[in-house]
């Protein structure tokens, strides 16, 4: 679910959506997933890779209040769904604005095999407050697959998306994207698991009436984390995504957390 402005691609990217890196919830298990992100974009780098920080006394942020849930099912599918609320701000010496709403919910299902590969598939409904997504919001629907392996303290979860959001009523349609995650894991402790996640984005031309936007980019990130358990059914995690490198795309660095309460009836 690959949202605008890059205040909400890095939170979602990152975290909020139902095609994360992790394998399916057991079945007849209950997933809920509160979230909350923090963004702070720096500067954009230009269409060359070069980087140009914000002007001095402008401050751009915003921040995320999401829910996820997740229904296991027969054995290694689930299915999931995810909703976000959007605040961001602008400030400088001259002006201030602000934006809030909910964004387009996100719907998707996802399987895991015996071996630890899997596919997902899921979709963005034209929906959400206007003054986040617009008037005309559109659909999106992305695939892809992940791969969760796990020895001893070792773990490694891995994420290939592809998304493609399709015209509006007025002709315009953003690139698709194409999103690649490594995230290895080394357990200190049966209760503590730090993480070094690297995060690669690729945008691909935006489009309106058919002709290209010519601003096709990509973005690379950087979120050092951990996983935490705090009880058998709750765990927390936490995560500080940096930018690292792009083209024609914000820099940022954000902070990430997400509690993951299981139930069972």
């Amino acid at each position: 679910m690959f949202k605008t402005p890059f205040l909400v691609v890095l939170a979602l990217s990152c975290l909020t959506s139902a095609f994360d890196e992790y394998a399916p919830v057991a079945p007849g298990t209950l997933t809920v997933e509160p979230q909350f992100v923090y963004s702070s974009i720096t500067g954009a780098y230009d269409a060359s890779g070069s980087k140009q920080d914000i002007p001095s006394g402008t401050s751009m942020t915003g921040e995320g209040y999401g829910l996820q849930l997740k229904i296991g099912t027969i054995g290694g599918l689930d299915v999931e769904a995810a909703l976000l609320y959007d605040h961001a701000t602008e400030e400088s010496p001259t002006f201030s604005t602000s934006t809030d709403g909910f964004l387009r919910p996100d719907l998707a299902i996802k399987y895991l095999s015996g071996v630890g590969l899997g596919a997902f598939a899921g979709v963005d409904l034209p929906l959400g407050s206007a003054e986040v997504v617009g008037m005309d919001p559109p659909f999106s629907f992305y695939f892809g697959g992940i791969i969760v392996r796990r020895s001893d303290r070792l773990s490694f979860n891995g994420l290939l998306t592809y998304a493609v959001t399709l015209e509006n009523s007025e002709k315009y349609a953003p690139g698709d994207v194409l999103d690649v995650k490594l995230k290895p894991q080394f357990d200190v402790t049966n209760a503590f698991g730090p993480y070094l996640a690297l995060e690669f984005q690729k945008v691909y031309d935006g489009s309106i009436d058919g002709q290209s936007l010519h601003n096709s980019g990509y973005l690379l990130t950087l979120q050092p984390g951990a996983n935490i358990s705090l009880t058998r059914t709750c765990a927390l995690e936490i995560g500080v995504p940096i930018t690292l490198a792009g083209e024609n795309e914000y820099s940022a660095w954000g902070l990430l957390a997400q509690v993951r309460i299981s139930m069972r009836p």
